[in-house]
């Protein structure tokens, strides 16, 4: 995942010239050298999704 981000950043510094892009490639190059740990919680996702659902449903709805 982390060379996606990588090249798609690259690319964008490239074409563009983007210090944000500068300093996404940093990111994703120092992303695998940090050892995060988290706890799993298996049951969040059950009420993330229907809560990002009408997040979405919300934010759509204004757009019209």
């Amino acid at each position: 995942m982390f060379a996606l981000a990588f090249v798609v950043a690259a690319w964008r510094y490239f074409k563009t010239g983007s210090k944000a892009a500068v300093v996404v490639c940093t990111l994703a190059l120092a992303a695998p050298l940090v050892n995060l740990n988290t706890p799993r919680l298996r049951h969040v996702f059950y009420a993330f999704y229907p809560v990002h659902l009408a997040a979405l449903w919300l934010l759509a709805s204004r757009m019209k």
